[in-house]
């Protein structure tokens, strides 16, 4: 799984190569910034593991609208969620 930021789901090489990089790059940096480690490009995939509980993906939703807004939240620790390091990628579920 990967993110795009698109107005148009890409396809194929040319219209992943038409993607909003800059705007990953953000999202990117202000995800690290709380603690939630995407792949560094967006041509890069990701997983989900079975270490990622409804605690972590709820807190991974929660950070990832919180990025998108423009809000850089607090870094979350793992007395929060149980443990540390973890990776949350893709397409988030909405509530």
């Amino acid at each position: 799984m990967t993110a795009f930021f698109s107005d148009a789901r890409p396809t194929d090489y040319a219209s992943a190569m038409k993607a909003d990089r800059a705007t990953y790059a953000s999202f990117f940096r202000s995800m690290l910034a709380s603690g939630v480690y995407f792949a560094p490009s967006q041509f890069e995939a990701g997983f989900v593991s079975t270490a990622h509980n409804d605690a972590v993906i709820d807190e991974t939703i929660a950070l990832a609208r919180a990025a998108l807004a423009g809000d850089r939240p607090a870094a979350i620790g793992p007395d929060r969620l149980g443990f540390a390091p973890r990776a949350i990628t893709g397409r988030l579920r909405s509530r």
